[in-house]
């Protein structure tokens, strides 16, 4: 809608949701755009329309409606004064646009854009990510870290491997690769076929691209890998699909955190060295997923990705995985078993001793103690420190320059061989190249798709899918009934028979996600169903499913036994104990005893809560969908690969592929940033052509000749099918559930819930032995796999692995303390005999640990400590038992820690003050003069 705006310039507002258009009638154009955060009546008071009414009749022929239905007279008025105002009262009168406009205005900030019907199908289509990248590059550097008289920024790092200029180095061999990679696009290899693979051609009934049989319309045509020269043959396929199958001429450049650490040293040479653009994936406007450099003179892309958003471990462990290594062997291929042995692992560096360039000429070793690890706050073990001198003598390095180009050398071979190794993994399993993704998530979704066939409608209506937002709420964690609890049992050393018989039992729910993965789930069929409907008469497994907007009471007899963990978590502010009113607002996912006010939730969530003495109050809009079991063949996949495996690698990856999945359906590209690298300033896309748009929101000077320009979206694409995250996240908290109030509740009669943090809840539980009644009903409800055979407790091992039974995170070691201040912070200690000890000293003193480093083991083992916010070496040595202890009457404890932060690509190590500790707990009702808390809304709170 085109209107003349009187306080600002021409302003368009096509396509707006409150008004009718008017833009046939307005033939000037209008480029300029003003969004506005306030509310509508503020925006109205400031425009008017750009035609005058005696025009009207064009006006209801274009949005075919009658003036005069907006009252009486309206039609006769002389201008424009007043009609918004008037046509917005009028139109407030509709109910579905008032529903609308309540959803709408805690978090619309821009024009929305949904697919259309005939174009809103999700279904796999990627097939050009099935052949393998031709070109990969893996890389590295370090740095030396530069005094600075910053006490709060004591050392600036400074890239320095391989050389002074390191950086610039890197940008020429990154533009020499592009001319050599070309030079290889540039020259095509006809087809080479064998007569075997011609016979094979003329048999062949599907495309081996699409995977699709041939019609008898097909045209069938040979497809051939272009870059090699002989038996380049790859199978017969569609025309269509051959022409779309085309050889990437992208280059992913890989590095191990790369958003964390590297990008900040390559990102202003690699945007200015060379002449073309740089597209990011930005999660801020100096730290990004991933970005890709374009390359003018070449038909070459260098898309630089982070292996880290794909195995988010360091690179010690994931090469600790590892059984073979080619790529580092190919290093050094002469050296004797025991000598490349050493290289296996990753090397051991000074990194603070390195404060200059200069050191890079020294000829020794340094001693022990230049080896302390600041970063980590700790000294270097003997043991490491002697692998360190058995690598500079057996590879007689002359100088530290040396031994860093060997270290470096090495890190990168590890590199490649893990991500390699990983590479292998995924196109054996899933048939799809992972380097052609930006992250792990990515991959899997598209890995599922093409598993599964599935294909998924995409939401085109704007209320369903604001209706399923609200109903998106994450994994519940909180302290519930008491904040401290000592055990007192036979199983303990410290048993005292004078005192009542308790027991502190840590359970956590097999792979939680990946049960609700399995279960029915939506993909289609999305309509609005009639409020008269009883969700308790619907099967589980129906084939239609529905989602609900209700209104739910709490009866205050229910609210003690309920006060644990209430059902029907909700998003709280914190301050005011009620749902927020606009998306700035603060939040806090709560468990709380409040009623519930159109409140989203699935209807299988809806009846469990019902089935436990929830009342129905209203039914304001009910969502019908269809739904099945369309992803557990995925999930099954994957959890009988992980059983199968033999070694850590593959274990650790079929874990994160059915993670991972879930992670991609609930992606949210509102939360999708627009940012511009520019290394000019003046021209179309110079960084003066970006200001001086009207979305242009704020900018970062990196230095004189590089800036980040963030715009504001002014059209957001809402392309993700979130329904099914909306339906894992509330069927998975089902099983939560149904284990505390069908299971532990039923069978013990005195317990309380201490801590529930997603799929995990720890219980105190009185007078009664919970060991035994595992051992009764292990075959039904529990995995015992890794209980220790035999045991104490004659309970044998069932079910492993089984998804959504309960497990112990002890294992049958008795817990005897728990501590939990707030969510996320809590500590767990269980029984560690003299025997224990003992054992595990041994086991430490063979594997030639420190003394010192034995002993701080020794002090932590059966410790389990978690804050969040706080690096884990800080929480594991400057935080203790006591500390929890004593936190529960002082309230916090504050802790130093050593960090690498960057601030305009210009990177840190810094000291950090952070409160580690801390007792204010806002989720739930601390009782006065007590460790025990109530849930919002109890009765009892005044």
């Amino acid at each position: 809608m085109n209107i003349l705006n009187g306080l600002y310039d021409e302003v368009d507002v096509a396509d707006s949701l409150n008004f009718p258009q008017t833009s046939k009638l307005e033939h000037e154009k209008i480029d300029n755009l003003k969004i506005f955060d306030d509310d509508f009546e503020k925006m109205v008071e400031h425009m008017k329309l750009s035609i005058h009414l005696p025009q009207s009749h064009e006006l209801e022929d274009e949005n075919m409606f009658d003036l005069s239905l907006l009252g009486e007279g309206f039609e006769k008025m002389e201008d424009s004064d007043n009609f918004l105002t008037h046509l917005q009262q009028t139109a407030v009168r509709d109910a579905k646009l008032q529903t609308h406009i309540e959803d709408c205005e805690k978090i619309n900030e821009t024009k929305i854009k949904m697919p259309q019907q005939g174009q809103n199908i999700l279904k796999f289509k990627n097939f050009k990510n099935k052949e393998k990248t031709p070109f990969i590059v893996y890389s590295d550097l370090e740095s030396v870290l530069k005094l600075t008289n910053d006490l709060k920024k004591p050392q600036l790092h400074v890239p320095a491997a391989v050389g002074e200029n390191c950086m610039q180095w890197f940008a020429d061999e990154i533009a020499q690769l592009a001319e050599d990679i070309a030079t290889v696009f540039w020259c095509p290899y006809d087809i080479d076929m064998t007569a075997d693979q011609e016979a094979e051609f003329r048999k062949a009934t599907h495309c081996h691209i699409c995977e699709e049989p041939f019609t008898a319309e097909d045209k069938k045509v040979r497809d051939h890998f272009h870059l090699i020269p002989n038996n380049n043959y790859r199978g017969a396929s569609h025309e269509e699909c051959n022409l779309n199958y085309q050889d990437t001429h992208v280059v992913p450049v890989v590095f191990h955190n790369l958003s964390g650490y590297d990008a900040h040293f390559i990102i202003t040479d690699i945007a200015t060295q060379m002449k073309g653009t740089i597209d990011l994936l930005p999660i801020t406007k100096e730290k990004y997923i991933s970005f890709t450099k374009h390359i003018n003179e070449y038909p070459v892309k260098f898309r630089f990705i982070d292996s880290f958003r794909f195995m988010a471990s360091s690179l010690d462990k994931l090469s600790s995985y590892l059984e073979e290594f080619p790529n580092l062997k190919s290093q050094f291929q002469e050296l004797p078993e025991k000598k490349f042995n050493l290289l296996t692992k990753k090397g051991v560096m000074p990194y603070d001793y390195f404060d200059s360039f200069d050191r890079f000429s020294e000829t020794c070793l340094p001693p022990i103690d230049s080896f302390y690890n600041m970063l980590e706050d700790k000294p270097c073990p003997s043991r490491m420190y002697l692998r360190s001198n058995h690598v500079w003598n057996q590879f007689a390095c002359k100088n530290l320059g040396e031994y860093v180009d060997l270290y470096l050398k090495t890190d990168i071979m590890l590199l490649a061989d893990v991500f390699e190794r990983f590479r292998t993994s995924c196109r054996k399993t899933y048939n799809l190249e992972p380097a052609k993704y930006f992250t792990l998530p990515g991959f899997t979704f598209d890995a599922m798709l093409k598993h599964t066939n599935q294909e998924i409608e995409l939401l085109t209506d704007i209320d369903m899918f604001l209706f399923v937002e609200k109903g998106i709420r994450g994994g519940l964690s909180q302290v519930c009934s008491k904040r401290r609890s000592h055990a007192n049992n036979r199983y303990m050393p410290s048993y005292d028979t004078s005192k009542t018989d308790s027991y502190l039992m840590y359970f956590d729910i097999n792979n939680q996600y990946g049960y609700a993965m399995s279960q029915p789930l939506p993909y289609a069929g999305f309509e609005w169903a009639d409020t008269n409907i009883d969700v308790t008469t619907i099967p589980d497994d129906a084939a239609e499913g529905y989602m609900l907007e209700v209104d739910l009471e709490y009866p205050e007899h229910l609210h003690d036994h309920h006060k644990d963990i209430p059902f029907c978590a909700e998003h709280i502010n914190p301050k005011t104990s009620k749902p927020p009113k606009t998306c700035k607002e603060l939040t806090k996912l709560m468990a709380t005893l409040h009623s519930k006010t159109k409140y989203v939730i699935h209807y299988r969530t809806l009846k469990q809560a019902l089935a436990h003495g929830l009342r129905l109050t209203e039914i304001h809009r009910v969502l019908k969908f269809k739904q099945s079991p369309w992803l557990k063949s995925h999930i099954d996949l994957n959890t009988e690969l992980r059983k199968k495996a033999t070694n850590e690698f593959e274990k650790n990856l079929f874990k994160l592929m059915n993670n991972a999945v879930f992670g991609k359906t609930l992606e949210s590209v509102r939360k999708r940033l627009s940012v511009k690298l520019l290394n000019k300033w003046e021209g179309r896309y110079g960084a003066e052509f970006f200001i001086s748009k009207p979305e242009f929101k704020n900018c970062v000077i990196f230095n004189e000749n590089l800036v980040a320009v963030e715009l504001r979206k002014l059209e957001i694409y809402l392309n993700k099918p979130i329904y099914i995250g909306q339906a894992i996240l509330d069927l998975a908290k089902t099983t939560t559930y149904d284990f505390h109030y069908d299971y532990i509740t039923s069978k013990f009669e005195e317990c309380s819930a201490l801590y529930t943090d997603t799929d995990s809840l720890i219980y105190e539980i009185r007078n009664q032995n919970p060991y035994d009644v595992i051992k009764r009903d292990c075959y039904k409800y529990f995995d015992t796999s890794d209980y220790e055979q035999p045991n104490i407790y004659n309970i044998p091992s069932v079910n492993k692995k089984v998804l959504g039974l309960m497990k112990d995170e002890n294992n049958g070691i008795p817990m005897t303390d728990f501590v939990g201040l707030r969510s996320k912070i809590y500590l767990t200690k269980v029984v560690q005999t003299e025997a224990d000890i003992k054992k595990k000293r041994r086991k430490l003193e063979e594997e030639a640990y420190d003394g010192d480093e034995i002993d701080e083991i020794i002090k932590n083992f059966g410790v389990s400590k978690k804050a969040k916010g706080v690096k884990s070496s800080v929480v594991k040595t400057k935080i203790n038992f006591s500390d929890f202890i004593d936190c529960l009457e002082t309230c916090t404890k504050v802790v130093t820690q050593n960090l690498i932060r960057s601030e305009k690509h210009k990177v840190h190590s810094i000291k950090q003050e952070t409160i580690a500790l801390s007792v204010q707990d806002d989720k739930r009702y601390l009782i006065p003069d007590s460790n025990e808390t109530l849930p919002w809304g109890h009765y009892s709170i005044k």
